[in-house]
């Protein structure tokens, strides 16, 4: 029996689950896994005999809560009952093994299986600590005067999350920041390692910027307060760009219809909204990558963004300060400080060789931060190397 069987609510093959799926190669190839436990699969080059789906249809009943939340009410929260249906019955399926390793955490039965079955509980902490995250949201929210209606179980997916990291033996931080958010929480510091993601740059065509095309600023992640968003209107509004045809804000994801009545009541002129998309089509064309979110565990965009050769402005909030360096990838900006997103921005617009060498660097450094690099922080912090 190989020594890690691995927990993972996401659908191995998938984009959204690429994390899922290289962790697991990178196991497989180390002959460490024993099983992977996931949501759904789309594709994958495991042998089959490794991949178990534990909910009955697969990802069919996931997708189905997922449609509740998107076109009917976004006050069902589809990602709790979700998560809790894949809990309940990966905790049957799940056979003894030396290590339980959980790609988030929130999976409570499983967790207490594997306790109870003497396996050592490991827990990827992927967010910040989320009673500090709900609380700084929460004055977010009322700083900028906008009504915040959360789905009803978020309090109590918070003290799910809550009882895993509690309980496992082990959590595996994917960056410095949600590290210091569970030490401020009273984690114990040897109970957390970071381990932070990576990125197959291969997987990214590099930017094809034109030297007579309208300076782009990029952004993919959900379109919502939370990431960020209002911060970075306000930057654009600042540089008096809403009506610059020599500009454009491309804002690529699920939007809130909180931010759908922000942007409306803006009025700007360049700022498009293509939704859900496949954002490599995007980079192409990009000059920056801007990523102004308020609480990210890491920001896998904005290494993509850098794996395409853009230069990336991020935050503090992420994991991006473990990646790139201020000044030389892009910048780090304080989150929720529009002024200084807005200078920043004015800066790569008005600095074109900058801005290109900038672009250079992210690249190069994006080439180094691979899958295997981060399956081998995995493994040394599992105590497996070797």
């Amino acid at each position: 029996m190989k020594p890690v069987s691995f927990v993972a609510y996401g659908d191995i093959g998938s984009q959204p689950g690429r994390d899922i799926t290289e962790l697991s190669r990178g196991l497989y190839r180390r002959d460490l896994l024993e099983q992977v436990y996931c949501r759904g699969i789309e594709t994958h080059d495991l042998p089959k005999h490794l991949v178990t789906t534990p909910i009955p249809l697969g990802r069919a009943i996931p997708r189905a809560m997922t449609g509740i939340n998107r076109y009917v009410t976004e006050r069902f929260d589809k990602r709790y009952y979700a998560e809790q249906l894949f809990d309940t019955f990966a905790a049957r399926a799940v056979e003894e093994t030396e290590i339980q390793l959980h790609h988030t955490p929130g999976y409570l039965r499983t967790l207490r299986a594997g306790n109870s079955a003497g396996s050592r509980t490991v827990v990827k902490a992927t967010t910040e600590y989320s009673k500090s995250f709900d609380q700084r949201m929460a004055q977010t929210y009322r700083d900028l005067g906008v009504a915040k209606t959360p789905p009803k179980m978020t309090g109590e997916r918070s003290e799910r999350r809550e009882r895993t990291l509690r309980e496992c033996d082990q959590i595996l931080a994917i960056s410095a920041f949600v590290k210091r958010s569970l030490l401020a929480a009273g984690f114990p510091a040897e109970k957390v390692s970071v381990t932070p993601l990576g990125v197959d740059a291969t997987d990214y065509q590099e930017s094809q910027e034109r030297d007579d095309a309208p300076f782009t600023a990029l952004y993919v992640g959900s379109v919502t307060v939370e990431k960020g968003v209002p911060y970075l209107l306000a930057a654009w509004k600042r540089n008096q760009w809403g009506k610059d045809t020599d500009a454009r804000l491309l804002l690529c994801g699920d939007i809130s219809s909180t931010m759908q009545e922000l942007i409306s009541q803006y009025g700007f002129e360049n700022v498009e909204t293509p939704g859900f998309v496949d954002p490599r089509k995007y980079h192409r064309d990009a000059s920056v990558f801007v990523f102004p979110t308020l609480s990210d565990g890491f920001g896998k965009a904005p290494l993509e963004g850098m794996a395409a050769g853009l230069p990336v402005i991020s935050t503090e909030r992420t994991g991006m300060p473990d990646i790139m360096s201020d000044g030389r990838e892009g910048f780090i900006v304080p989150a929720g400080d529009a002024t200084a997103l807005a200078d920043r921005l004015k800066e790569l617009r008005e600095q074109s060789a900058v801005r290109r060498k900038m672009g250079k660097r992210a690249l190069e450094t994006a080439r180094k931060q691979t899958w295997d690099k981060h399956a081998e922080a995995v493994v040394d912090a599992l105590g497996l190397s070797g």
